[in-house]
């Protein structure tokens, strides 16, 4: 099995460590035909990662170098403990996409759609109109969570193994017309939604720390799973202890 490691500055580190704990293992040099990736760093770092490979049929693994450790909280010293021929360990993960004008954008995180001014917007879930609004920003929030807006806006930090989505319309005034929300809308992972604006106008797209821009009349946002998988050690009850350090 071929593997390399991301960032490069990590190879001098921990490239003979993991050849003498992973014997069945073997470096790439040139990142050719990879099976595995070891990524070493924080939730920025990850996020590339995962972006870059979700389409492919790669395994990944997170060792965590940060404060918190959103994604993963393994650490070197816990990886050094892992059977890694067990593929039960690794699982498929899903991404928010968001369709429109023809192009497509994926978010691991979070999707945020900003309006220059208040305008007014359907809400389409599964071909059924849900609600009209006024608003400025509507936000989408993927089942793995997102450390800055999680503890921002209170909202569920990890849907531990249930893949779902958040959608919430925050920036509008205190009025509504059709139906009336005042929390944000959990969905399954089949659900679509579909946001119809009355005029076709400046907005900003942010996909996780990506910023878009572009005139946009539609957006269609659903879940897709990946075709990489990630190494899954439940460390939930650790991850949830340093969240609470820092509130």
């Amino acid at each position: 099995m071929n593997f390399s490691i991301y960032p490069e500055n990590k190879i001098k580190i921990y490239k003979d460590k993991i050849l003498k704990h992973f014997s069945n293992l073997e470096f790439s040099e040139n990142n050719n035909n990879i099976d595995l990736i070891f990524v070493f760093g924080g939730d920025g770092t990850f996020l590339k990662v995962l972006k870059k490979y979700y389409n492919q049929s790669i395994k990944l693994v997170l060792i965590n170098e940060g404060k918190i450790g959103f994604i993963s909280s393994i650490d070197i010293n816990e990886l050094f403990k892992i059977n890694l021929k067990q593929n039960d360990l690794f699982k498929k993960f899903y991404l928010l996409k968001i369709i429109s004008n023809n192009k497509h954008y994926v978010a691991i995180n979070e999707i945020i759609i900003e309006s220059k001014k208040i305008t007014k917007c359907s809400s389409i879930i599964n071909n059924k109109e849900l609600i009209k609004n006024y608003s400025s920003k509507w936000l989408f929030i993927n089942y793995i969570g997102t450390t800055g807006l999680a503890r921002s806006y209170r909202y569920p930090i990890i849907f531990r193994n249930n893949p779902s989505f958040i959608f919430d319309i925050l920036d509008c005034p205190q009025y509504y017309y059709n139906k009336n929300i005042n929390q944000p809308i959990l969905f399954q992972k089949n659900d679509v939604v579909k946001l119809e604006y009355e005029t076709n106008q400046l907005f900003s797209l942010k996909c996780d720390n990506i910023f878009y821009e572009n005139k946009f009349k539609e957006f269609f946002i659903k879940q897709i799973k990946s075709k990489a998988s990630i190494l899954n050690i439940d460390n939930f009850d650790r991850f949830i202890n340093k969240m609470k350090k820092l509130i």
